[in-house]
């Protein structure tokens, strides 16, 4: 388990971090579609302000502000109920709005312009496609040769009892 809001981790110790006190919802999404930069946007639970936090939980930009703006355009869709990402666009949908809206991810948080992508019953938010599912380094995925034999310690007609060599 690794806090990554609200902790005193010995990495934000050793950094100046840019995160306020956030109390984050439930709903959050991790960011895998860059190789060397995961993130995770995260939605605060007072304000519905969406924000993107590195891994360390020390480096906090806002996203989508949902305090400062006066825009309704903009507070659409706010608080999220479900978030996704992919490689271009943050998604998000509040199922009381009926609204899914999405917005890019390098978009200004001064100059953002939500699209709404879908007026109608949105519950979940997800994004498919291989650079969703990161995948270990293939030199992890090597199968070597097992050439240990599992002790017997007993069994019955439903079940088999082994120890495998450690």
């Amino acid at each position: 388990v690794n806090t990554v809001l609200g902790g005193t981790s010995t990495k934000r110790k050793k950094r100046s971090c840019s995160c306020p006190d956030l109390t984050p919802s439930d709903e959050f999404v991790i960011d895998h579609t860059k190789t060397t930069d995961t993130s995770i946007y995260v939605s605060e639970k007072d304000t519905g302000t969406i924000w993107v936090v590195d891994m360390d939980g020390c480096q906090c930009d806002k996203m989508v502000d949902a305090e400062t703006t006066t825009d309704p355009q903009a507070m659409a869709g706010l608080p999220p109920d479900a978030m996704a990402v992919d490689q271009e666009r943050l998604y998000w949908s509040n199922e009381g709005q009926k609204l899914l809206l999405s917005v890019k991810k390098d978009a200004d948080p001064n100059h953002l312009e939500p699209t709404v992508e879908a007026q109608e019953d949105v519950s979940h938010v997800l994004s498919y496609g291989d650079h969703m599912q990161p995948m270990p380094d293939p030199s992890c995925l090597l199968v070597t040769n097992y050439t240990e034999q599992p002790i017997y310690l007993g069994g019955t007609n439903t079940s088999l009892q082994l120890q495998l060599p450690e």
